[in-house]
């Protein structure tokens, strides 16, 4: 059976969607060592948009929490997300390479 042309357009967008999520996680945590709440809030947003855009709910929703945590200045638990978050793109990316 061949792919829908939406399937075949986000399997084609896929590898750029990961390395762009691995630069934003990069600056995420970047921002997280120098206690950067704008960024935080920033970075987040964007990852949340584009990772609902590609239909990854769980990456959306991680980010959209991180963006809310920093929005309140709670450094804790933007840590403990961001982790989590890292933790869903690595299997994400195993999926994928």
């Amino acid at each position: 059976v061949p792919e829908a042309p939406y399937e075949q357009l986000l399997n084609d967008l896929m590898p750029e969607f990961i390395d762009c999520l691995s630069d934003n996680l990069q600056d995420l945590h970047e921002a997280l060592d120098s206690s950067n709440l704008e960024a935080i809030r920033n970075i987040s947003h964007d990852i949340k948009g584009s990772a609902g855009l590609y239909g990854f709910k769980r990456i959306s929703e991680l980010a959209s929490l991180i963006e809310a945590a920093a929005r309140e200045g709670s450094l804790p638990r933007v840590r403990i997300l961001a982790a989590n978050l890292s933790h869903v793109y690595e299997e994400l990316y195993s999926q994928v390479s």
